[in-house]
């Protein structure tokens, strides 16, 4: 159902704004994409363990590529949406320098996906997990604080802007 709601938007995106940018537009088209790759690797997850190896121990002693696919998609759309709201900073305020840190804390947090990864790739048997509790800290605690910088920032910056409107006699 929410896959539909992305669609139907994507759909609305599309129609309603035919002038912005091709920039914008392959943009919006690749987070739509990366999106559905992410979806159908959930899909395939659930539908590995449950169905087609239902009972098989061995097989659900370890992750297979949907999840590998599952977290890669994941790391990918942060890495999107994280430039593109650094992109918008940058836009709004030509601050150069606290764009280039958000943009090295958004490599930091895609490097730390792209480790966890390969890491799962090579041991992905679950008796092996704690190989991977590094670089999942790094992953999810960057993502977390580039996040919050990146609002952080983008409340500040809108929060300081000088409005051209009026303020009505009557709210006073």
């Amino acid at each position: 159902m929410l896959f539909m709601l992305i669609i139907r938007e994507t759909f609305t995106y599309y129609t309603s704004f035919k002038s912005d940018a091709l920039g914008v537009k392959i943009f919006v088209a690749l987070a739509v994409i990366v999106d559905t790759a992410s979806l159908s690797g959930d899909f395939a997850d659930v539908y590995l363990y449950t169905i087609t190896h239902w009972g098989d121990l061995q097989y659900l002693s370890r992750q297979d590529w949907p999840f590998a696919l599952y977290l890669t998609t994941t790391g990918v759309t942060a890495l999107l949406v994280q430039s593109f709201l650094v992109n918008r900073y940058y836009v709004l305020t030509k601050n150069w320098l606290v764009t280039v840190f958000l943009t090295l804390c958004i490599i930091v947090s895609f490097g730390g996906s792209v480790t966890l990864v390969i890491i799962l790739t090579r041991f992905n048997s679950y008796s092996q997990r704690f190989m991977i509790r590094t670089p999942a800290i790094l992953w999810l605690t960057m993502t977390a604080v580039t996040d919050v910088l990146i609002a952080a920032v983008l409340i500040w910056q809108l929060y300081n802007m000088k409005t051209s409107f009026k303020i009505p006699l009557d709210s006073k």
